[in-house]
C-alpha cells in the first residue's frame, strides 16, 4: 500500500473527555474503536495521496513525538486488517455472522460458477431504466386486484387460509412462498454482482422450525453507500417482482388460491421493509442515510435525552442534522416497537401457557387437528422469539458481567 486511503464510510471523531482528548473510529460495518492518537492522525491523513513516510511526518507534527515510516506502516496494516483501508478486506468480517446459533441450521444451496452466472445474468435488472419500467408494470398489475380487495375478502382469508384451502393447496402455497424466498436472496446476489462484488453462496436453513434464507457477499463493506443500499434493497425488489408475476397469474386464472398466494407474497415484502427487526428495511435505512449502527445510535440518543446529557453517545456528533433527525426518529420508533412487542409477547405467553399443554395432550390422545397444529406452531414461534431475545440479551450483558467479574477478581 504505497498511498493508502480510508475506506468509504469510516468515521473519525475527536472528543474532549474531562479535559483529555479521546480519539474514536467507526468502520462502515459498525465496529467501533477508541484508538491511540497515532492511529487517529494517520487515519485522518490517509487520503490516497500520501506515502507512509509522509503520513509519519504529519502524525509526528500532530502528536509532537517522532514517528517512523515503519510505525506508520504498522498502523496502516492494523487499519487494513479491520477493513478500514480502501480495497482491503478485513481479516475477520465485521458483518454479523450467518453461522449456526442455538436452534439454527444452515445449508448452502448455491455457490461457485453456477451462482455467479445466475447473478451476472440478472444484474441487468438493476439498470435504472429496467428498474423504472418493472416497478411501473408491477404497480399496474396490482391495480385491479387491490381495487376489488374488500369484495374478495382476502384479508380474512390470509388470517385463516385453511378455512378455504385443502391440505394439498396449503402445501403448494407454502412451497411457492419458499421459492419466492430463494428469489429474494437471488435479488441480493444479482445486486451485488451489478455492484461488481462476488457472491459467495446462497443458502437456506431452519431457525428452530421456521425456514430462513441467506446470501453471503464478499467484501460488501468495501462498496459505496449507494451500492450497499442497492444490495440491501435487491431482495425486496425481486420479491416485489415475484409478487407481480403471481398477481398476473391471478388475473389470468382468477380464484381464491391464486389471489391468496399473491397477497401473502406482498405481505412478506412489506414485513421485510420494516426496520426494527434487522430485516432488509433496517439495512436500507442505515445505508440510505449513511448511519453506522443505526439501532445503537438510536438508543444512544434516547439515553442522552433520558439523562439530560449526562450520558452521551460519542459518535452522534459526527452526523449532520438530517442524520440526527433520522437517528432520533428511529430511536423513538424502536422504543415504541419494543414496548408493543414486549406487551404482545407477555399476552401471547399467557395464552400459550394454558393452551399449549392442553392441545399437546389432546393431540397425543386424539390426533392432530388443524386447530391443534396452529397452537403448536404458535408455540414454536414463541420459542424462536424467546431464544433470539435471550441470545441478544446475553451478547449485551455478557461482556458487562465479565468485566465486572474481572474487576472484582482484581
Amino acid at each position: 500500500m504505497e498511498r493508502p486511503a480510508l475506506a468509504q464510510g469510516v468515521i473519525l471523531q475527536q472528543l474532549d473527555q474531562q479535559g483529555l482528548p479521546a480519539f474514536l473510529l467507526a468502520g462502515p460495518a459498525g465496529r467501533e474503536w477508541q484508538v491511540h492518537p497515532l492511529i487517529y492522525h494517520i487515519a485522518a491523513n490517509a487520503d490516497g495521496t500520501r506515502t507512509p513516510a509522509e503520513l509519519a511526518r504529519l502524525a509526528a507534527e500532530a502528536t509532537g513525538s517522532p514517528v517512523t515510516a515503519e510505525a506508520a506502516g504498522r498502523v496502516i496494516r492494523w487499519l487494513a486488517e479491520r477493513g478500514l483501508i480502501a480495497g482491503e478486506a478485513p481479516v475477520e468480517s465485521p458483518e454479523p455472522a450467518v453461522g449456526n446459533g442455538l436452534g439454527q441450521v444452515r445449508l448452502r444451496l448455491f455457490s461457485g460458477p453456477g451462482l455467479a452466472a445466475a447473478a451476472a445474468g440478472l444484474a441487468f435488472l438493476f439498470r435504472p431504466r429496467w428498474v423504472a419500467l418493472l416497478l411501473l408494470l408491477s404497480a399496474a398489475v396490482r391495480l385491479a386486484p387491490y381495487a376489488a380487495f374488500r369484495r374478495t375478502r382476502l384479508l380474512a382469508l390470509a388470517a385463516d387460509p385453511w378455512s378455504v384451502l385443502a391440505p394439498g393447496q396449503l402445501a403448494a402455497l407454502a412451497a411457492i412462498l419458499l421459492a419466492a424466498g430463494l428469489l429474494h436472496e437471488l435479488g441480493h446476489a444479482a445486486a451485488a454482482r451489478a455492484a461488481g462484488l462476488a457472491v459467495r453462496e446462497v443458502g437456506a436453513g431452519l431457525n428452530v422450525v421456521f425456514p430462513v434464507f441467506y446470501t453471503k457477499v464478499d467484501n460488501i463493506w468495501t462498496a459505496s453507500r449507494r451500492q450497499r443500499f442497492v444490495i440491501a434493497s435487491g431482495g425486496i425488489y425481486f420479491q416485489f417482482l415475484t409478487g407481480s408475476l403471481l398477481w398476473g397469474h391471478y388475473l389470468l386464472n382468477p380464484g381464491t388460491p391464486a389471489a391468496l398466494l399473491a397477497l401473502l407474497s406482498d405481505v412478506a415484502t412489506l414485513s421485510n421493509l420494516q426496520p426494527f427487526l434487522r430485516f432488509d428495511g433496517y439495512w436500507m435505512l442505515s445505508h440510505l442515510f449513511g448511519i453506522v449502527n443505526l439501532a445503537r445510535r438510536g438508543w444512544g440518543q434516547l439515553a442522552e435525552w433520558a439523562t439530560l446529557g449526562r450520558v452521551r453517545d460519542a459518535f452522534l456528533p459526527a452526523y449532520g442534522p438530517v442524520q440526527r433527525l433520522v437517528i432520533a426518529a428511529y430511536g423513538l420508533g424502536n422504543a415504541l416497537f419494543l414496548a408493543a412487542f414486549t406487551w404482545g409477547l407477555i399476552r401471547w405467553s399467557e395464552f400459550l401457557a394454558g393452551a399449549l399443554p392442553r392441545e399437546l395432550l389432546l393431540a397425543a390422545t386424539g390426533g392432530l387437528t388443524r386447530e391443534r397444529a396452529w397452537v403448536v406452531l404458535q408455540g414454536a414461534a414463541w420459542a424462536v422469539l424467546v431464544l433470539s431475545a435471550g441470545r441478544r440479551l446475553y451478547r449485551w450483558l455478557g461482556p458487562l458481567l465479565r468485566r465486572g467479574a474481572a474487576r472484582q477478581g482484581a
